[in-house]
């Protein structure tokens, strides 16, 4: 028996981490036992100690990579049986290609976190489904460190350098303060009709009052009217700004990012902006009313009758102390929700795009069935929520029922022992009315600010990724005269995609002189599309460097470097839009005869003028008009566009004939482009001035 497992006190809560990257379920399951042990530490500040690939991590990654945070590990190969041996809590491996965290056993079956899904509980015939049999436990040692590592994304950023936002706000909280003022004389005006004018029969005080209370609704109109149209063009602006800034941020993420992460997900995280946009814009201003009323309702319901006042605050002190005790919860199920809804949205644009294939395999079956499971969870997920929204509201109207019951009898009691007139109980009737649907509406706004915890650590993935490097003293400079005369020179790279696998690339060192063309050479899966990448700027190497007219391409800015080169890969998309936009790259001032010229070079021009449209033929983002052959054409047209100094092309001919691919070759080489080709033909490699053979590389 372990001492360290005697825990004395309040018990340590394992934390829910899930995964954003399609293949980090271990990293997401060593941040929640970390957690859990006291070193809380999210997943962006984990990827700086391990970087993962797409092919995951093995049960040595995880021990490995344990040890750097100071927490010991013991791998074990044991039964089901044999589950409650095992110091929790542990990683299980899932499925052969997945972990989860192993919380609690009961008889029942287990409790485990999964990062894929959230927090469930398996049954022990599901636990021996899916459970390989291998576990891995992980605890601290003697010098590991309480500590926090979190990377946290501060919404209040958001508000920066946004034009004319205080003077906004300012009118907008001051029309609203106005109008809650204006409120509250409404009552006052009902108890001087009821208790004078009525008891006295004074039809001129009747009906001054009603002409003063119907000014007040004049202005009560107005103002809402003013309030309202602030909030519009301010929200309206805000969200302009920050969906700008957002998006701009995106696009400017490394490749890595988008490789590593579902389209839907990307998609989620950028959405969650939504919700941040709408709380803070129209909700917070409202919560800082509604607040202010409230302290003005208060005052007002202390002067007619503290007994009551008092019982109102008991009510919604025990309204607003069940939904702290819910909170957890809610924010768990609403961020398995966010998850699951990516999840389905990922596969449903997955399919769609994958349609051809879908219906040559006679996948429709299959993927209906998986895209319904992925919505029966996320569905799931919403009735989690839906559940304790029920709840909610059942508490609510119980709780401020039985608060209008009592007030009721009380406040009777007091007219008849004449400590307050009808008049009286009518106005606090309604301030307490007000006081409880405001004090409801802010513990709602007050758990909404609270969930936007959860929207910003999703957007923190985009936020606060770093960009792109582009560093240096000419990073920022105009875009750099095209050089023909320069050479590429790539020395001594190296590249591995995660931490601890094993070098695609080792030691490369390859010289380009201007002018000449280069194939790259090597059977399949030995790193000729990553050397090509690396070549073009698109990934980074995981030492070495490239440089350019023997300056490096980090020196130069990516984005200088990139305006020297053209490429075709093999995953190209085209673009929604007419050919001549998708080849011009959407320039706003195209040169059509430039355009034309780069399609005859690439030998696309005739079967474009051929089409009804021409160059003003529509393509959607999957070129569904296009065949195989004209589409990498059409994607040389668009690299031939820019007029790059240094071509890049993997694959680039792999669907033409050999006759067209020679015509092409031959145009490419009148232009006097350094040319770098990864090719499998014999044809298209002889065409080359010489090979550089990845196998022959290593060093």
């Amino acid at each position: 028996m372990e001492l360290n497992q005697i825990q004395f006190g309040f018990t340590r809560r394992l934390p829910i981490v899930l995964q954003t990257e399609a293949a980090e379920c271990g990293l997401a399951c060593l941040a929640m036992v970390a957690g859990f042990h006291g070193f809380r530490i999210d997943l962006s500040a984990l990827r700086r100690h391990f970087t993962t690939s797409l092919k995951g991590m093995t049960l040595q990654d995880l021990a490995s990579l344990s040890g750097k945070l100071s927490l010991a590990t013991r791998a074990l190969r044991i039964e089901l049986e044999e589950l409650p041996e095992l110091r929790l809590p542990a990683i299980l491996h899932w499925d052969f290609n997945h972990y989860v965290v192993l919380e609690r056993i009961s008889a029942h079956g287990v409790l485990i976190h999964d990062p894929a899904s959230g927090k469930r509980t398996v049954s022990h015939s599901e636990l021996n489904k899916h459970f390989t049999g291998i576990a891995l436990e992980a605890f601290p040692t003697p010098t590991f460190q309480k500590q926090t590592e979190l990377k946290q994304f501060k919404l209040s950023s958001l508000f920066d350098k946004v034009s004319g936002l205080k003077r906004a706000l300012g009118t907008t909280l001051l029309l609203a303060a106005c109008l809650e003022v204006l409120a509250l004389l409404g009552p006052i005006g009902l108890q001087i009709i009821i208790d004078q004018a009525v008891v006295s029969n004074d039809i001129e005080l009747v009906t001054t009052i009603g002409m003063g209370l119907f000014i007040v609704l004049i202005l009560q109109v107005l103002i809402t009217f003013g309030r309202s149209w602030m909030m519009m063009v301010l929200s309206t602006r805000l969200s302009l700004q920050w969906e700008v800034r957002l998006f701009s941020h995106l696009i400017r993420l490394p490749l890595a990012f988008f490789e590593s992460r579902h389209v839907g997900d990307i998609l989620s995280r950028f959405r969650s902006l939504d919700p941040v946009q709408r709380t803070l814009t129209t909700d917070l201003i409202e919560a800082i009313i509604d607040g202010g009323m409230l302290a003005g309702l208060l005052g007002m319901m202390f002067l007619y009758n503290s007994d009551l006042t008092v019982l109102a605050l008991v009510v919604i002190s025990i309204y607003i102390l069940i939904r702290i005790l819910f909170y957890r919860p809610y924010r768990e199920s609403s961020e398995e929700r966010l998850v699951h809804q990516s999840r389905e949205s990922s596969h449903f644009m997955e399919t769609i795009r994958g349609a051809a294939s879908l219906k040559a395999l006679g996948l429709e079956t299959n993927r209906l069935t998986s895209w319904f499971q992925r919505l029966a969870d996320a569905t799931n997920s919403g009735l989690k929520i839906r559940r304790i929204d029920i709840l909610f509201d059942f508490i609510e109207i119980f709780l401020f029922g039985f608060g209008r019951i009592i007030m009721l009898w009380l406040g009777a009691r007091a007219i008849i022992h004449g400590q307050m007139t009808v008049g009286m109980f009518m106005a606090y009737s309604f301030y307490q009315e007000q006081f409880f649907s405001r004090s409801n509406k802010l513990t709602d706004m007050a758990f909404r600010l609270r969930m936007l915890g959860l929207h910003a650590q999703r957007l923190a993935d985009i936020a606060l990724t770093n960009v792109e490097e582009d560093s240096g003293p000419n990073a920022l400079r105009p875009r750099p005269k095209l050089r023909t005369n320069a050479t590429l020179e790539v020395k001594d790279i190296h590249f591995r995609y995660g931490t601890g696998e094993a070098e695609i690339l080792k030691g490369i060192n390859l010289t380009v002189e201007p002018g000449a063309s280069i194939a790259i050479v090597g059977p399949s899966g030995c790193g000729k599309t990553t050397l090509l990448k690396i070549l073009a700027g698109l990934i980074s190497p995981s030492s070495g460097e490239v440089q350019y007219g023997g300056e490096s391409i980090k020196s130069i800015g990516l984005s200088n470097y990139r305006a020297l080169t053209g490429c075709v890969l093999q995953d190209d998309r085209m673009f929604s839009g007419t050919i001549a936009e998708n080849i011009a790259c959407f320039d706003p001032v195209a040169d059509q005869a430039w355009i034309e010229e780069c399609a005859r070079i690439a030998h696309i021009h005739t079967e474009i003028a051929a089409m009804p449209m021409g160059y003003s033929s529509f393509v959607g983002d999957m070129g569904s008009l296009l065949s195989g052959g004209q589409k990498q054409r059409l994607y040389l047209a668009r690299a031939l566009y820019r007029k790059p100094t240094i071509l890049f092309l993997d694959e680039s001919t792999s669907h033409l004939d050999e006759d067209n691919e020679s015509l092409i070759n031959e145009a490419i080489s009148s232009l006097g482009i350094t040319r770098i080709i990864v090719a499998h033909r014999p044809k298209t490699i002889t065409l080359a001035d010489k090979s550089f053979d990845l196998t022959k590389q290593v060093s």
